[in-house]
């Protein structure tokens, strides 16, 4: 068959490989000019017009990162052309039962803490994939019927799916790639087929949130809520609270999500307790990466929207300086601005990127209504309060300055918390690029100290 791949990244890379070993003829497709080398007897199309003509092929896999509206995409499907995804190629071929987990995030880190629950599995092999950065095609042809795949899923995935995992965790969903999707709307929407073509038998396992009630509606199986009581049932232990080390009350959504999943998957209590104790957690999401002189760092360069890095300050119950800004993604960061001003534990903010003077805004926007609210309730203390102790706002021109700012105003006992509340693509590759060099001046702080 003449195949053409849309995107030489890792998934486009991966099915590159196995679809030349199966000897079909393939085009690796991109915007950009990209390194081989490639298999033999690929042909490649780099450049603007990477996506013209693409009825030419029989067939046509969109990477994820290609919106699946956008109007090349469209016309081809119009012409009859199969356009597919390496995410929905899986689906229809995989002959075991899947655990597919969405979210705006928490995703990587309920998947995995969810693989570690399942080793205790007796029957078949686990295998995950997905958004996490595994592509699930590398393991298709090993996977056998009594095998169980974990896959994280993003709205990018699951945009043109027509199967739905047996076993769907859904959590918290804000707004979040308003550059990629065209409304909030589109954005559920595409999360919804997640459940939307579950049957009887299957499960659907919800986190709650504004929209909830939207996934239940459209579940056609069990539907399960972590709720207060999953909690108390998965995160205690003999009327104790389960000791682990992620830290944080969002972390209990992501910690009770793959409990439920888990135990419906036939693993018993104990096992899980003891996944949760021993999960360390994911790298860059709310990581700690050391204590110098009093000073704590931690790393959650993951925190991409304002709602992750409003969960990372409101985990700490110590000072905070806050590193945030990066490039952006079209979200708004009024909430973000109102719990920096609210929250008594934020003492400063840097900002850094194209997102500084957005959220710079958003701060002096929720400072003023602060204080109007307090003048018209006469609640005088805690104005003079905030005026004795203003939370400081300061600008930086690069990650290096933002950074060495936030060292040199910290106080033994507090946090220098990297969580960017942006994308990071206006300097970095990737947000792990991001997170890998602040742990690195820390630990030049180390050698220089």
């Amino acid at each position: 068959m003449n195949i053409a791949i849309l995107g030489a990244g890792v998934e486009g890379k991966a099915l590159t490989k196995y679809f030349a070993e199966k000897g079909e003829k393939i085009t690796l497709c991109d915007e950009r000019f990209v390194d081989g080398p490639f298999p033999r007897g690929v042909r490649t199309n780099f450049g603007k017009n990477y996506m013209k003509n693409l009825e030419q092929y029989g067939m046509v896999f969109r990477s994820p990162g290609i919106p699946y509206l956008n109007r090349d995409i469209q016309r081809a499907i119009s012409k009859g052309t199969m356009v597919t995804s390496m995410t929905k190629y899986f689906f229809e071929k995989c002959p075991c039962p899947i655990v597919g987990i969405t979210g705006t995030k928490g995703k990587g880190t309920t998947a995995s803490l969810l693989m570690r629950m399942l080793k205790s599995k007796k029957d078949g092999d686990v295998y995950i994939g997905g958004n996490i950065g595994y592509p699930s095609i590398d393991f298709l042809d090993d996977l056998k019927k009594d095998d169980l795949v974990v896959l994280e899923l993003s709205s990018f995935q699951l945009q043109d799916l027509e199967e739905s995992p047996h076993i769907a965790v859904v959590l918290d969903i804000t707004p979040d790639h308003q550059d990629h999707h065209r409304s909030i709307e589109e954005y559920v929407e595409a999360k919804k087929n997640i459940v939307r073509y579950q049957e009887k038998g299957d499960v659907a396992i919800l986190a709650g949130g504004e929209f909830s009630a939207a996934f239940a509606d459209g579940a056609r199986g069990e539907v399960l809520f972590v709720d207060d009581n999953a909690k108390k049932k998965f995160l205690f232990e003999k009327g104790k609270r389960v000791r682990t080390k992620l830290i944080g009350p969002h972390n209990d959504i992501n910690l009770t999500a793959a409990a439920i999943a888990a135990s419906r998957l036939g693993v018993s209590m104990e096992d899980i307790h003891a996944a949760m104790r021993e999960f360390e957690g994911l790298p860059h999401r709310l990581q700690f990466v050391a204590e110098r002189e009093g000073v704590i760092f931690y790393d959650d360069s993951c925190s991409t929207t304002p709602e992750t890095a409003i969960a990372a300050v409101k985990a700490f119950d110590k000072p905070i300086i806050l590193i945030a800004g990066g490039s952006d993604k079209g979200v708004d960061y009024a909430t973000l601005g109102e719990e920096l001003i609210i929250n008594p534990h934020v003492k400063a903010v840097v900002l850094m990127g194209p997102t500084r003077t957005k959220i710079e805004a958003a701060i002096d926007h929720a400072n003023e209504k602060f204080f109007k609210k307090m003048q018209a309730t006469q609640k005088l203390e805690e104005l003079v309060q905030r005026t004795k102790s203003p939370l400081e706002v300061i600008t930086a021109d690069s990650y290096q300055e933002a950074f060495m700012t936030a060292r040199l105003m910290a106080q033994p006992g507090d946090v220098v918390l990297l969580s960017p509340a942006s994308a990071s693509f206006d300097q970095f590759a990737n947000y792990a690029q991001r997170g890998d060099i602040f742990q690195r001046f820390v630990k030049d702080e180390e050698e220089t100290a």
